[in-house]
């Protein structure tokens, strides 16, 4: 998906995801923040990062 500018009308008017299936939508200016949207409609903030110098992603939720 394509950078956006996460703000409160994009958050608000975010859709629900396919039947099955999550959607991130990452911020244009925070690079490692993202708005995930479950199939139900749920909407939570994510950050993804790496730890420990892995190769693994790592996603912390920090709320709704």
């Amino acid at each position: 998906m394509p950078k956006v500018n996460l703000t409160d009308r994009f958050v608000k008017a975010a859709k629900p995801a396919p039947v099955g299936m999550r959607l991130i939508h990452w911020d244009a200016a925070q690079p490692a923040l993202g708005l995930r949207v479950t199939d139900r409609g749920r909407k939570s903030f994510v950050v993804v990062r790496r730890v420990g110098g892995s190769s693994k992603l790592h996603y912390s939720t920090l709320g709704v």
